[in-house]
C-alpha cells in the first residue's frame, strides 16, 4: 500500500474543548511552506519505506517506488496506488495543532510518528489486518499477466 501526504508550516485549526466562560488560545501561523512524504507499508511480513519529496510528480514518484524496490532487490514488489487526494488519519494531532517554525522542525516530528512502521512491523501490518489483502498478497498467481492489454 502505498500513499502521499502534504505537510507544512501553514497552521489548521481544529475544534477543542476549554472550560465554560473562558477562551481557548491555540498558536497559530500563516507561513505558506510545504514539502511531502511519501510511504509505502509492506502488508505481509510489515515494515516501511518512507522519503521526504518537495512536491509530488511522476518524477518522484518513480524515484519513490526506486527506493521501495532497492529496500529488497531480490523480491517482487506490487504496489497498490489509490488515485485518491490526500486523507486525513485519526492520531494526527500529534503533528496538527502545533507550530512548527522550519520544516527540518516538522519532517523531525513526522519522523518520530512514522518510526515504528519501518521497525516495528507490527505497526504496518495492524494497518491491512489479515483481511483479502493479506491473503491475496501471499496468493501464487496461477499465471503470469504481462503489464500491457
Amino acid at each position: 500500500m502505498q500513499d502521499e501526504a502534504r505537510y507544512g508550516l501553514h497552521s489548521a485549526h481544529r475544534r477543542c474543548w476549554g472550560l465554560r466562560g473562558s477562551r481557548v488560545v491555540k498558536p497559530s501561523q500563516q507561513k505558506y511552506e510545504w514539502s511531502y512524504v511519501y510511504g509505502a507499508l509492506e502488508v505481509v511480513e510489515g515494515g516501511g519505506v518512507f522519503c521526504y519529496m518537495p512536491t509530488v510528480t511522476l518524477e518522484h514518484a518513480q524515484a519513490f517506488l526506486e527506493q521501495i524496490a532497492q529496500s529488497d532487490p531480490e523480491a517482487e514488489h506490487v504496489v497498490i496506488w489509490d488515485g485518491a487526494g490526500f486523507h486525513h488519519r485519526p492520531g494526527d494531532e500529534r503533528i496538527s495543532e502545533r507550530v512548527f517554525e522550519t520544516l527540518d522542525a516538522i519532517e523531525e516530528k513526522i519522523t518520530e510518528a512514522l518510526r515504528p512502521y519501518w521497525e516495528q512491523p507490527v505497526y504496518a501490518r495492524s494497518l491491512v489486518g489479515d483481511g483479502w489483502l493479506h491473503t491475496q498478497a501471499n496468493a501464487t498467481p496461477a499465471k503470469f499477466m504481462p503489464n500491457s492489454l
